[in-house]
């Protein structure tokens, strides 16, 4: 019997050893060491601005506490944080600030600033290094703003850095959309701020926003599931509506481009069958609000296409069931509607399509990708849309990423 007791202390005691050794490697790990440098990971970027604010993101490589400090010039003198239930954002690495109560049409100055911290105990918090942005600018959109512009990138497949010579000749714009399938096949976290994030915020993103679209492809990988928490939408999830100006905007999510039962493809974790009913009830509602029906012009912006010659283009994907249970859910209410645009991606064929060619009551606009670059398939490159609003006017271009133009039409 004693040696029972013996051996069980003994095995509590090595295992307690190693929890207590566990939980000290968990610990260490989950904080970088003192002898890296605190600094940027990601470089701030706008999110989801509106005639009255901002929100910002920017990531680094230490937890900390951050703000904003803003104003009408380079003296800024305004301070802006991020707080919630009363505490101020604390020990993340993931920064945001909203800044709120803005003066519409207005240029604003900004630096973000973040504090380390490296002890964050009950009773005791220590900071350490302060490190700050440069110095940037944002301009919001005036309230009733009726011309403007804005660029569409899609199909980007972790391979942005054509974006960098589009901004080279693209000065004007307001601000941009990226069309889904950007950073595809999620498999780390660090490939949503390495691979994207932080190369656009040099490209154009810390100055001029940009809006985020799913594709199918950011459902795929273990780490799709974080994706939602980098940017930043008027409802917290990726489908949505908002007014710029005269123009109304309809972002949709359109989910997997397979069956939902495909087990070899998605594993029995897809239902997107269900999803996609939901945002067509949620539409359904939308275009009967007086807000909705005011807009001058109506865009939609959804990965897979949604028009009815779609349907026979085998090669682009068009007779695969997301495409055709996308046509069966909203096809019917955009005819209760005016819609005057639609731009996808998901074929990586660019194309701009008349209502006739589209067999659908609006003009369909693709962006192409650079995916295929380097194979022999003449129908898919890399392109981008143009669309310049002036009042009921819209006008959209194709183009290569060095500003010549493959294709161009008045819209309306």
């Amino acid at each position: 019997m004693k040696n029972y007791f013996l051996a069980t202390l003994l095995f509590i005691g090595f295992n307690t050893a190693n929890y207590a050794q566990s939980v000290t490697s968990v610990t260490t790990t989950a904080q970088k060491p003192d002898d890296v440098k605190f600094d940027f990971i990601c470089h701030p970027y706008l999110q989801n601005m509106t005639t009255s604010g901002v929100s910002i993101f920017w990531l680094m490589n230490k937890n900390c506490t951050s703000w904003i400090e803003f104003g009408e010039t380079q003296a800024l003198g305004k301070k802006a944080v991020n707080s919630a239930n009363g505490q101020i954002d604390a020990n993340s690495e993931i920064q945001k600030v909203a800044i709120e109560n803005l003066v519409p049409g207005k240029t604003y100055y900004y630096r973000t600033a973040s504090k380390s911290i490296v002890k964050y105990e009950s009773y005791n918090v220590v900071f350490k290094d302060t490190v700050y942005s440069e110095l940037y600018t944002f301009t919001l959109p005036a309230e009733k703003v009726s011309k403007f512009s804005f660029l569409v990138f899609g199909d980007v497949h972790n391979k942005c850095e054509y974006i960098k010579e589009v901004m080279t000749h693209e000065k004007d714009f307001d601000f941009v959309i990226f069309n889904g399938d950007v950073v595809a096949d999620i498999m780390s976290e660090k490939q949503i701020y390495g691979n994207f994030l932080d190369k656009i915020s040099g490209f154009f993103a810390a100055q001029k926003p940009f809006i985020y679209e799913r594709g199918n492809h950011e459902t795929r990988g273990g780490y799709t599931r974080s994706l939602l928490k980098y940017f930043d939408y008027p409802a917290n999830h990726y489908y949505h509506n908002f007014l710029y100006g005269n123009t109304n905007f309809t972002f949709l999510d359109c989910g997997e481009d397979k069956e939902d039962n495909k087990y070899e493809s998605y594993f029995g974790l897809a239902d997107y069958d269900a999803y996609r009913k939901k945002q067509a009830e949620w539409y359904s509602s939308l275009i009967q609000t007086k807000e909705y029906k005011k807009a001058v012009n109506r865009i939609i912006c959804s990965h897979i296409p949604i028009y009815k010659a779609y349907d026979n283009d085998k090669e682009g994907g068009g007779d695969w069931h997301g495409a055709s249970d996308l046509r069966d859910n909203f096809l019917p209410l955009f005819q209760q509607t005016k819609i005057d645009l639609m731009l996808n991606g998901h074929t990586h064929m660019p194309r701009l399509l008349t209502p006739a060619q589209a067999e659908s009551p609006y003009f369909v606009a693709i962006s192409g990708s650079p995916i295929y670059e380097n194979y022999s398939t003449p129908k898919r490159f890399t392109a981008y849309t143009l669309v310049e609003i002036n009042g009921s006017k819209i006008t959209v271009t194709l183009k290569k990423p060095d500003g010549s133009i493959i294709d161009k039409a008045e819209v309306k």
